[in-house]
């Protein structure tokens, strides 16, 4: 991956970002990509947060209900819910304990092994899941879907986890 001319000028002083990454003053395009990735990535923070805002749900706090949702009607260790975070530094404890206040989750000992504390989602806490779902779907996932084709969000997937070094 070579280097790109850098043509850094007056001009591009006034450019809006979303303008600016697309011009050629990056040095690589590897930092060309990692800009992208944290400017596309704060755009998708700021409509999760207006969606999970009026509910009064945090992205974390999202986060370990869908973990829990999508494994219903089991029931999971806070060390496998840990594990799943999007947000490694994210405290699981300390979310349930909120979730657990507003009647969205429950806190259980394992009958087998009293030292392991599960989490199970409430139906409150899967409605209000559901209802996040579809805002996000409303405000985020179809404009994703209407801006690109599905061989493309696959293809973007895949390179996304490639980078990553999951495949």
């Amino acid at each position: 991956m070579g280097k790109i001319n850098k043509e850094v000028g007056p001009l591009l002083e006034n450019l809006p970002l979303d303008k600016l990454i697309l011009t050629n003053r990056f040095e690589y395009e590897s930092e060309r990509l990692v800009g992208v990735l944290i400017y596309v990535s704060s755009w998708v923070d700021s409509i999760i947060l207006d969606v999970t805002k009026p509910y009064d749900i945090t992205r974390p706090q999202y986060n370990l209900l869908n973990i829990l949702c999508n494994n219903y009607p089991a029931k999971l260790p806070m060390g496998t819910i840990t594990a799943r975070m999007v947000d490694k530094n994210s405290n699981v404890t300390r979310l349930a304990d909120r979730l657990i206040e507003r009647g969205l989750v429950i806190r259980e000992q394992n009958e087998q092994n009293r030292r392991i504390h599960e989490l199970i989602v409430t139906p409150k806490g899967q409605k209000l899941f559901e209802d996040i779902r579809e805002g996000l779907h409303k405000n985020l996932w179809s404009l994703i879907e209407e801006r690109l084709q599905e061989e493309e969000l696959k293809k973007l997937v895949y390179l996304l986890v490639k980078m990553k070094g999951i495949v």
